[in-house]
C-alpha cells in the first residue's frame, strides 16, 4: 500500500512514534524576529475539529504515542476549539506539551488546563525578563500579561517550562 515496506498499521508499532506534533492553527498574534513568522506570516486557518479527532483516535489505537504538540510557529491559544481539542485528549492517555507565547491566556484557561489534568508541561516563550527588550524581540507589549499568566501557572501547580529564544548574543544576555 503505497509502495511502504511495512504495513501503513505497522508503522506506528515498528517505528516506536512517541509523540505527535499537530498544527491545529497556522497563525500567530507575536511577530518574534527570530521566528519564520516575523517575515512570512501565515493566513489564519484553523484544523476542523473531525480532522483532529481522526488523529487523535488513531494515534490512541495505535498505543505508542505518549505526547501530542500543539505547535508549529502559531499561537495555539488562538485556535477557536482549543477547549475542546483539550478536553478530548484529556479523554486519552496522550499528554499535551503546550507550546505559547501566554499572551492570550485567562485564569480561566489555566483553571481548564488544571482540571482536564493533561499536560506534561506548559512551555512559555520569553525571550527577555526586561520588558522593552522583551517588546523589541517579539512585537508585542504583552510582557506584565505573560509573567502574570507565568506566575499564575506556578500557584496553581502546572508544569511550567520556559523557552528563551534569540540569536547567540540575545541568549546570552537573557
Amino acid at each position: 500500500e503505497g509502495n511502504l515496506l511495512l504495513d501503513s498499521s505497522d508503522i506506528w508499532l515498528k517505528t516506536n512514534i512517541d509523540s505527535l506534533e499537530i498544527e491545529i492553527c497556522s497563525h500567530c498574534n507575536w511577530r518574534c524576529r527570530y521566528c519564520p513568522v516575523s517575515i512570512d506570516p501565515k493566513p489564519p486557518k484553523t484544523m476542523s475539529m473531525n480532522l483532529f479527532r481522526e488523529i487523535i483516535d488513531k494515534a490512541v489505537e495505535h498505543g505508542s504515542v505518549k505526547y501530542v504538540t500543539f505547535n508549529s510557529y502559531n499561537e495555539p491559544i488562538l485556535d477557536k476549539h482549543i477547549l475542546e481539542r483539550t478536553e478530548y485528549l484529556a479523554k486519552t492517555n496522550i499528554k499535551l506539551r503546550l507550546h505559547t507565547n501566554g499572551s492570550l491566556l485567562t485564569k480561566e484557561i489555566l483553571d481548564f488546563l488544571k482540571k482536564c489534568d493533561v499536560l506534561k508541561f506548559i512551555c512559555f516563550n520569553i525571550p527577555s525578563v526586561e520588558p522593552t527588550e522583551f517588546q523589541k524581540m517579539t512585537g508585542s507589549s504583552a510582557f506584565e500579561k505573560v509573567i502574570q499568566n507565568i506566575d499564575y501557572a506556578i500557584q496553581i501547580g502546572l508544569p511550567v517550562e520556559l523557552s528563551v529564544q534569540g540569536s547567540r548574543d540575545e541568549l546570552g544576555k537573557n
